[in-house]
């Protein structure tokens, strides 16, 4: 509804308007989806293979271990990762039917579709799932693990699936943007609330506080 709103209002096509911005998405897009060098398309396919597994996987694990190992800290860190990643993908559902911008392979007849993702034909693009839960789960872990080492690897995995996207033919470039600020922003914000809502420990835990 929004997307196509936002269409009908862009006609005079100057360079400070709103469809100059939506030319610059399609040819960026177009850039992206039309990579042809071997090793990117391997590491692009493999990062878009790896995200469902990963989305589920790492919370899922992290918490498994602290129960088979008997460590609250590591339980409660792989709650808080699922708590974060189900509020992300609750916002990003509903703003996709808000906005309503169709997916790119539908509107642009000559993009390739790489993809038989069955969930993205049922949704609209913006913003990206993918983009927001793997930034979600990047935010997250940087926050638990509360060191810059863990940053480069974490993020470069995020930005890794949220350009897979557009390579795949799934999401404009500014639907994964919107999706990785959107997570990051999200992610973080359920954090603060969780601290503010849970006493400080004690005893021998207290070292894993959340900072």
């Amino acid at each position: 509804m929004l997307y196509g709103l936002l269409l009908l209002l862009s006609l005079s096509g100057s360079p400070g308007d709103s469809s100059w911005w939506l030319r610059q998405d399609v040819r960026l897009l177009r850039l992206l989806n039309g990579i042809e060098h071997p090793v990117l398309q391997a590491c692009l396919s493999a990062a878009n293979a790896s995200s469902y597994p990963v989305f589920v996987g790492a919370p899922v694990g992290i918490w498994v271990t602290g129960a088979l190992r008997g460590e609250p800290a590591l339980r409660r860190a792989g709650f808080r990762m699922a708590t974060a990643e189900g509020v992300v993908a609750g916002v990003v559902l509903v703003l996709k039917e808000l906005i309503g911008r169709p997916r790119p392979y539908k509107t642009i007849p000559d993009l390739q579709l790489r993809s038989r993702d069955r969930l993205a034909s049922s949704t609209d693009a913006m913003p990206s799932g993918h983009a927001a839960l793997a930034f979600s789960l990047a935010t997250a872990g940087v926050l638990e693990t509360r060191t810059w080492t863990a940053a480069f690897p974490l993020y470069a995995w995020a930005a890794s699936v949220a350009l897979a996207r557009p390579y795949m033919g799934l999401h404009y470039p500014s639907d994964v943007l919107f999706g990785a600020m959107l997570g990051t922003g999200l992610t973080w914000g359920v954090y603060r609330v969780w601290e503010a809502l849970s006493p400080a420990p004690s005893g021998r835990h207290a070292a894993h506080q959340f900072p």
